[in-house]
């Protein structure tokens, strides 16, 4: 949606679209998402696991484009978003889903990996060299266009992590794995070496 808002002017951006019913969307998600975490824990426990066994960790999202965007590629080259849509994802959507995911992880009794601000200074369009991104840009995969079955998956792999950003989310994941498991909250954030590391934010 937030494509499309950025070629068809006359429609109204996606932070308002999409926005207007956001909320009631997250609102919706986290039951499902509570239900999920549960169902994990039976079959865990159908296994013959203890909870104390394992660590059951909920991780959000991180913004994967911020309003910053480089000159020149603000359009097909890279990030096709108005100013005013890119604000919306990092400033709201994120932010609540964010917050319904950390419910969902508290009614479930799941710890929770707050992604949300893992990929501030490195979003998709973030930096001249794709090199300094953690986050893909636009990627269009044009025989998918072709298919009637496929034309809907053809911009799925646009502003999902590239594999240095899953390395970083992998090497937080690892920070918060290493600390007590009565540590129940941590976020990802930057380390002074520029590294994501995971800061507590709750115990249980």
């Amino acid at each position: 949606d937030c494509v499309e808002a950025y070629f068809d002017r006359a429609r109204p951006g996606c932070g308002q679209s999409v926005g207007a019913d956001w909320q009631r969307r997250v609102d919706a998600m986290v039951p499902k998402v509570t239900k999920a975490l549960s169902d994990i824990r039976k079959v865990m426990a159908n296994a013959g696991y203890e909870d104390n066994d394992y660590r059951l960790v909920l991780q959000t999202y991180a913004a994967p484009v911020a309003p910053d965007v480089v000159n020149g590629l603000q359009d097909l080259s890279g990030c096709p978003f108005r100013t005013e849509d890119l604000r919306w994802v990092k400033d709201t959507a994120v932010p609540t889903m964010t917050a319904g995911l950390r419910k969902a992880a508290k009614d479930a009794g799941a710890n929770f990996l707050d992604l949300s601000e893992a990929g501030v200074g490195h979003e998709a369009c973030s930096s001249n060299d794709p090199n300094n991104e953690w986050f893909r840009r636009l990627a269009v995969q044009w025989s998918d266009l072709r298919s009637q079955d496929r034309a809907n998956h053809a911009l799925q792999e646009s502003f999902h992590p590239n594999s240095a950003g899953y390395a970083q989310v992998g090497r937080c994941f690892g920070t918060y794995m290493r600390i007590p498991a009565v540590f129940t909250e941590a976020k990802c954030v930057p380390g002074p070496d520029g590294n994501l590391t995971a800061v507590l934010l709750g115990r249980g």
